[in-house]
């Protein structure tokens, strides 16, 4: 697939007004509370009867087409002043310039709201669990970014790696070497990119998982050191890892944050719990209190062996960090984590899930935490690349989108296995296609989870009894049961992930809008809004031969009856979306 990417500011300067003819597809707002609305109004109990699926799905093509907008042969009208959209119409009224992309597609630039630029060196390299995978290969390749000049090289494959994948914006996490995340700031700023990136923050220095050999002294010879800011061994508690994280990031707010020169953004960004101990996550609270407009970003709940490890881990350091003799002493904060049972719990407790806070995989949620993310504004970005990559667990797309808790996509590289936002929308729609529980992933000898069967024409979770004895459908027929028995407490039960069937317009959507939603941004990109700034792709749509052939196929054989079937649905659509349509063009009705 050919892709030709634009990027705000690069039109040409001597026009007043540049227009670029083709295919355009955008979003203009969400289609899933319209969505949820059809899946109230027009529940499916039995995936067998026709009766109740098509009007269910009817109605949810008609909520997506409701939310979207195409114009055959139509003209982005881009302002060159601004570098702002100025309009999208099917003519080039107003037009100084015109780049002729008849027969392609012209959409918004694609989204990434997770990945790792340190990581373009190991791009899916083997492993076996999280932890192993990142001893083995990510963490080393990280390090190679000490030395400045390195981390520009990276940064510069990074960025034409996205380019080359048609993605315009990022949320990229970053390495805890200062100098190379200011590298990866100016890279982004020479290129007029929108990035959302901060220093690393890792203070485990103490932990088996983190030496590496590293060029610590820049003076080529490579010494054995933990991966934690502080570099320092010694360093067991993070204290000193704390402070210097403190330190760098000051340096580098002060360069790069809410700076009106560029379009690149400031954040807040530890790895995760496991390399946190309580010094840095009071150094990622001081941060926060002290900015609090400024976005913060982290993994959560990606592997479900080590989401359970860390808490206790991090308990045991809590205990010491605010107990009786500790650096800290605090009994009732002390108290307060004692009762947590959830990394995003911890997280929440130190005043950081709030609404300008995003969360990498959130695969293993429990209800509370959702819950908690629905109620603060949290936002999540799902990595399915990466998640089939590692076997971390499959995202439950259906629960999110009932709730109203904003996701978007990330290619999650180096564990993901392509930068490319089409590639990983192709693997979201295959997790989203799967069920099942995961309560057979649960480590051994842990108290875990008990994943919930939803009784849909109920409107709720089964029952324990429900789940251990069994249950009649309505529709005829049993469920004999599950042995596994689980605690019943909302605090630590994974909601059981159902089958979701995402309506092909969304993939779309859902890589661009709603992305820019996740990374707090879509007041700027995503979408051709009047206003707002002008990154697009174009899309060369005859890019393989089985395309073209399976497109001949169409338009000889099934056109006819396709553009029967869609005049007969177009009343049903309007009903359905209670709208007329008539801004998804004026040539809708041929």
């Amino acid at each position: 697939m050919k892709l030709y990417l634009a990027l705000l500011g690069l039109t040409p300067v001597d026009a007043t007004v540049s227009c670029y003819k083709g295919n355009i597809f955008y979003f203009d707002h969400s289609p899933y509370p319209k969505e949820r609305a059809c899946n109230i109004d027009y529940p499916v109990f039995d995936s067998f009867d026709v009766s109740q699926t098509k009007p269910n799905m009817d109605c949810i093509r008609a909520s997506h087409v409701e939310a979207a907008r195409f114009y055959k042969d139509g003209f982005l009208k881009i302002d060159d002043a601004s570098g702002m959209v100025d309009g999208v119409s099917y003519d080039d009224t107003d037009c100084d310039y015109v780049k002729d992309y008849s027969g392609k597609l012209i959409t918004p630039g694609f989204l990434d709201c997770h990945n790792h630029w340190p990581q373009i060196d190991m791009i899916a390299s083997f492993g076996g669990d999280l932890i192993e995978w990142l001893k083995t290969y990510t963490f080393k390749a990280e390090a190679r970014n000490i030395n400045p000049e390195y981390a520009k090289a990276s940064a510069k494959r990074f960025f034409n790696i996205l380019a080359r994948s048609g993605t315009t914006s990022t949320l990229a996490l970053s390495v805890i070497f200062k100098d190379a995340v200011s590298e990866f700031f100016k890279e982004a700023n020479a290129r007029n990119v929108r990035m959302v990136s901060g220093l690393n923050a890792m203070s485990d220095c103490g932990d088996s998982e983190y030496p590496v050999m590293i060029d610590k002294n820049l003076d080529g010879v490579l010494v054995e050191a933990p991966l934690c800011n502080s570099l320092d061994f010694e360093d067991v508690d993070g204290t000193k890892s704390a402070a210097k994280f403190l330190e760098d990031s000051e340096a580098l707010i002060e360069m790069y944050y809410n700076n009106p020169d560029q379009r690149s953004e400031y954040a807040i960004m530890p790895r995760f719990l496991l390399s946190s101990t309580p010094p840095m996550m009071e150094a990622c609270k001081t941060l926060r209190l002290k900015y609090p407009d400024m976005k913060f970003h982290t993994h959560m709940a990606e592997n479900l062996g080590t989401s359970v490890y860390s808490v206790f881990e991090f308990i045991e350091e809590a205990e010491v960090h605010y107990g009786v003799g500790g650096k800290q002493p605090d009994a009732d904060f002390l108290a307060l984590l004692k009762t947590k049972k959830t990394k995003f719990e911890i997280w929440d407790a130190y005043g950081l899930v709030d609404a300008k806070s995003s969360w990498g995989h959130s695969i293993h949620m429990t209800e509370n935490d959702l819950k908690l993310a629905k109620d603060q504004g949290a936002t999540q970005c799902h990595c399915p690349t990466s998640n089939l990559f590692l076997g971390s667990g499959l995202f439950d797309m259906q629960t999110y989108i009932e709730m109203d808790i904003k996701v978007g996509m990330g290619s999650d590289v180096g564990a993901g296995t392509s930068y490319e936002m089409l590639r990983v929308m192709g693997d979201m729609y295959k997790v989203a296609m799967t069920s099942g529980s995961e309560a057979a992933s649960i480590p051994a000898g842990t108290k875990g989870e008990f994943n919930d069967f939803y009784l849909g024409w109920l409107g709720r979770p089964a029952t324990l009894e429900e789940k251990a004895n069994g249950f009649d459908y309505p529709w005829g027929g049993s469920y004999p049961g599950y042995s596994i028995q689980g605690t019943g407490d909302e605090r630590t039960t994974i909601p059981y992930k159902r089958t979701y069937k995402p309506y092909p317009l969304s993939q779309l959507y859902l890589m661009t809008l709603a992305t820019a939603g996740v990374m707090g941004i879509d007041d700027k990109v995503g979408s051709f809004k009047e206003g707002m700034e002008a990154d697009f792709v174009v899309t060369d749509m005859d890019f393989s031969p089985i395309y073209n052939w399976n497109k001949k196929v169409t338009e000889d054989f099934l056109m006819e009856d396709l553009s029967k079937e869609a005049k007969e649905s177009l009343a049903t659509f309007k009903t359905y979306s209670n709208s007329d349509l008539a801004h998804v063009g004026t040539k809708l009705d041929d």
